[in-house]
């Protein structure tokens, strides 16, 4: 990974619950990638996914340092690239999957029937 993406410290996007007595609980946390801009470059490499898998699971271990405060239940991490998605899902006692467990077939493609029942479309 380049410098600047080490020093992001905010993924693309976070979807929370309102709190009015209490801060707001984050739900879901978004990682969005990018396939390139090199010339005739259509699809995502191994590399590619990697990199925002990782970014993802940086943010949501994060998230569950903080997980008094900001996240309540588990935490589903969503990683794009693409068409391609992969959803992590925190354990029951807060911890987030390592991405060098997750191989090839964890990455589905946005429109597919599998991706909407994860989030019960």
């Amino acid at each position: 990974m380049n410098t600047e993406q080490n020093q992001r410290r905010y993924p693309d996007f976070a979807i929370t619950t309102y709190g009015i007595d209490r801060p707001d609980r984050i739900k879901i946390v978004f990682e969005i990638g990018s396939v390139g801009r090199e010339e005739g470059k259509t699809k995502a490499t191994a590399s590619d996914k990697t990199a925002v898998l990782f970014q993802l699971s940086k943010y949501m271990t994060l998230i569950n340092e903080d997980s008094g405060v900001r996240r309540e239940g588990k935490l589903i991490g969503v990683a794009i690239i693409g068409t391609e998605v992969c959803i992590l899902k925190t354990t029951n006692d807060g911890k987030v999957p390592s991405p060098h467990l997750l191989g090839k077939k964890r990455w589905i493609s946005i429109y597919s029937p599998s991706f909407l029942k994860i989030f019960n479309f």
